[in-house]
């Protein structure tokens, strides 16, 4: 097991990835601060010295990493080891930067294209003697690389679109018999409860749910903010989700709240929603089986609460908003597929909740 310790926090006017610079090279003159930790300043001796700096720091707000990528730049997939694009294994971003000014364990840096509240890993110097080459090839880049001054990150990395429908069913006997693959393709089972924070919030369309999830003797809190329903058919949503279970610094989903600027973590979540006039209006709990058939994410939902109380959910993600209706398209095939039509239930587990028991 590898870990590595934060050795400063980077400072920037970016407050969420949407709207921000996919590169140093087109953030000129953007300002930031690096805020060393006391510990490690002595480490900076002679860093005034130098015009730049190579930052490796933490991509702290991305989603899952994946191995397939659209990036930025392009619109065809590439391997994620053939682009600059977050969603990787091991989330470790580097810019290079000009630094400004140096004042105690602090660093003025320009040409910032990265979050503000990010955690940086190390510092190095940038030499053009070692670090610059000639004869140099750039693959894909090479055609794409003009849109560069002209393209923003969109939060594909960070929010995705869910698209998915589910179907009710009596009982998971019912279930199985009805779905022929479900059974074997279920591989995994876990407990929840989930809490949804913001009656106001929830009656505009939007979920904002804080969930506890079991798996044997291991618990893990998860927190995340949906947007407004898009589907024609079936629910897509704008997804953020963080795992708060040992504490997040700097979180998107707080950004994109309008939030202060404070770590959230399972102990102070509800006060920090609290502060921001969202309070728990409803809760419910239940069992989970998840896996997947032929690249459709399962899920079967065991929720006695519900007046569905079982429930079996297909799902795509998807990066922007044409690709997820593709998917809306591609799921309703699969769906019929299997004569699964008429048990579709377009509404969502908590609006089914709410409607058949509208909290106090």
């Amino acid at each position: 097991m590898i870990s590595y310790k934060p050795i400063g926090i980077i400072r920037s006017p970016f407050k969420e990835p949407k709207g921000t610079p996919i590169q140093a090279a087109a953030a000129a003159d953007v300002a930031g601060i690096i805020e060393v930790g006391p510990e490690y300043a002595a480490g900076l001796k002679d860093i005034a010295g130098f015009s730049h700096l190579i930052l490796l720091y933490h991509f702290h707000l991305v989603r899952e990493p994946s191995l397939v990528v659209k990036p930025f730049l392009d619109n065809e997939p590439h391997g994620i080891f053939a682009t600059r694009s977050p969603a990787r294994p091991n989330a470790i971003g580097f810019s290079i930067v000009r630094l400004a000014k140096v004042e105690g364990n602090k660093l003025h840096i320009r040409d910032v294209d990265i979050i503000d509240g990010t955690p940086l890993i190390d510092i190095k110097p940038y030499v053009a003697e070692f670090d610059v080459r000639a004869d140099v090839k750039s693959g894909w880049f090479e055609s794409n690389v003009h849109k560069l001054s002209s393209t923003k990150d969109d939060g594909r990395f960070v929010g995705s679109y869910e698209v998915e429908t589910r179907v009710y069913f009596a009982d998971q006997k019912e279930a199985y018999a009805a779905v022929p693959f479900l059974k074997q393709s279920l591989h995994e089972r876990f407990e929840w409860e989930t809490a949804t924070y913001g009656l106001d919030l929830f009656k505009a369309g939007k979920l904002l749910r804080v969930s506890v999830i079991n798996r044997g003797n291991q618990q893990k809190v998860f927190w995340g903010c949906k947007g407004p329903d898009i589907g024609k058919l079936y629910n897509i949503r704008l997804e953020q989700d963080e795992e708060i279970t040992g504490g997040v610094q700097a979180s998107s989903i707080l950004a994109s709240l309008k939030g202060p600027d404070v770590p959230v973590a399972p102990d102070n979540i509800e006060q920090v929603l609290a502060s921001l006039g969202y309070e728990k209006f409803m809760s419910f709990a239940g069992t989970n089986w998840t896996g997947s058939y032929e690249g459709v994410a399962l899920k079967l939902m065991v929720c006695p609460a519900l007046p569905y109380p079982v429930l079996v959910e297909f799902e795509k993600t998807a990066c922007t908003p044409a690709e997820a209706f593709e998917q809306e398209q591609e799921l309703q095939a699969f769906v019929a597929r299997f004569g699964l039509e008429k048990r579709v239930i377009k509404k969502e587990p908590p609006t089914l909740l709410y409607e058949s028991w509208p909290p106090v």
